[in-house]
Order: C-alpha cells, then sequence, then structure tokens
C-alpha cells in the first residue's frame, strides 16, 4: 500500500504547484471499528478536481497532467479493489481530499 500513499502524495504536490502558499499536503488514518477498516485520507491544498471529472479520474487514461498517463489513479483502485478495499475522491473549499479503505484483518493464534 505504500505505492498508494506515494502516488497519492505525489499527486497532491502536483497540485498544489503554482497555487498560492501556504501549501499544505495532510495525511491522516483511523480505524473505523464500525466497519472494521483502516481509512486513509489524504489532502491538499491546490485547485481542486474540476467538478467534471470527479466522476471520470479513476478511469482509464484520464488525466488533468500535460505529462500524465492517467493510469495512477486506476492502478491504485485496482490494487485496493483486490483487497476488498475502496478508493474515492472530492474537493474541499481549497483543494482536494483523496480517501481509501482497506479491510482490517485478525491474526490467528496458533
Amino acid at each position: 500500500m505504500s505505492d498508494v500513499l506515494k502516488l497519492s502524495k505525489m499527486n497532491g504536490m502536483d497540485a498544489m504547484d503554482g497555487e498560492p502558499r501556504p501549501h499544505n499536503l495532510t495525511i491522516r488514518t483511523r480505524r473505523n471499528a464500525e466497519y472494521d477498516v483502516v481509512e486513509v485520507r489524504i489532502s491538499d491544498s491546490g485547485k481542486g478536481i474540476a467538478k467534471g471529472a470527479l466522476t471520470s479520474i479513476f478511469d482509464a487514461f484520464v488525466t488533468t497532467k500535460p505529462q500524465g498517463t492517467g493510469l495512477g489513479l486506476p492502478i491504485a483502485r485496482t490494487i485496493l479493489e483486490s483487497y476488498g478495499g475502496d478508493i474515492w475522491a472530492e474537493n474541499r473549499q481549497r483543494g482536494a481530499v483523496f480517501s481509501f479503505t482497506l479491510p482490517l484483518t485478525r491474526m490467528q493464534a496458533e
């Protein structure tokens, strides 16, 4: 899952490039006991995601970057879903938030 975090961090840093300061990138984790998952939220103070793109940014070859391939977020979604997780994005007043969940596993006593 470190690749998903790295991708999210890089995307957040790219989103803040050229935006007025302060630049804030925050990564938060929490356990959601109700659903027995861990939730990770990566937020930035960039320009946010265009409203029309919010529904398609996880589709292959959709990119907002001049040099982007549009493969990072679809790959992240595939990885997370293969482990029973989920990923989504939303805009904030300033910037965007990418969140994902993964189910918690229990260790079996030997």
